[in-house]
């Protein structure tokens, strides 16, 4: 009788086991969909800001249309139509600025494009071409599923010594553009990345021995707050590179804002 218990037991912690896990895959299925319809807008969205913008920088003759701005008067307004990509005669705005506009967009189709691919598992050309999608950081054992070889520890070929190298290094790689980011210019934005440098540093090669859905959690963190800084600092332009209040240059040498014009009064700070 008491085997009899043992047995129900495991079997019952089994079947829980096997229930969280797919709670919690399912949870993150759903997050998933959530990323890629927010991708959707984004995509969506840059793709119209860019059709404006190449439409703001054809020249126009003078004669055809005046523009609702042209005879603004006020503080700070040059700058801020140039912040604005408005259309303007005398000072028209640049079409170089739109070639990292183009390449932020082609990125986030083809991020569009891999979540299309991620969600269309039932499709068999999928399927055929690249295998399955499925992730399998969210098993109580990583290893007993894994369809792919071993070819960190067994290294049998030159194409096996390449991935070793791109899987075990590149982390290291994106940990020093990051710490560059963090010392080429002082700012009090930049301190985070240091923190973060010398979190991954502290571990070494050690943190790729943490958990898969830990280390996947500290990457996200990191990468939440590069959208971050990037947004703080978009939103602080329009205070410290357009002269509305006087402490702009304080902003910017506090928080590192590069402006986007070099007529502005704060490229003197």
């Amino acid at each position: 009788m008491g085997n009899g218990g043992g047995g129900g037991g495991g079997s019952n912690t089994t079947v829980a086991s096997s229930s969280s896990e797919e709670e919690t895959r399912r949870r993150h299925a759903k997050r998933k969909c959530a990323n890629g319809s927010l991708l959707d807008v984004f995509s969506c969205f840059s793709s119209d800001l860019k059709s404006i913008g190449a439409f703001v920088t054809m020249s126009c003759s003078e004669a055809e249309m005046d523009y609702p701005w042209t005879n603004i008067k006020i503080d700070g307004w040059l700058q801020l139509k140039r912040w604005l990509f408005l259309p303007d005669y005398t000072n028209p705005p640049l079409a170089t600025q739109l070639i990292a506009d183009f390449f932020q967009l082609l990125f986030a189709c083809q991020q569009w494009r891999v979540f299309k691919y991620e969600t269309n598992e039932k499709d068999h050309i999928y399927i055929q071409a690249g295998e399955s999608n499925r992730e399998i950081i969210y098993d109580n054992d990583v290893y007993k599923d894994n369809p792919t070889r071993d070819f960190v520890t067994k290294r049998r070929n030159w194409f096996d010594q390449i991935k070793y190298v791109i899987f075990m290094y590149s982390a290291w790689c994106v940990l020093s553009i990051v710490y560059l980011a963090g010392t080429t210019r002082i700012s009090l934005l930049g301190l985070g990345y240091l923190i973060a440098c010398f979190y991954f540093f502290w571990y070494g090669q050690d943190f790729l021995t943490k958990h898969v859905t830990v280390m996947v959690r500290i990457w996200t963190y990191l990468i939440y707050y590069c959208f971050a800084v990037i947004f703080i600092k978009a939103c602080l332009q329009i205070v410290a590179c357009i002269d509305i209040l006087s402490i702009g240059c304080v902003i910017q040498q506090i928080f590192s804002v590069a402006c986007i014009t070099s007529d502005s009064s704060s490229s003197s700070c």
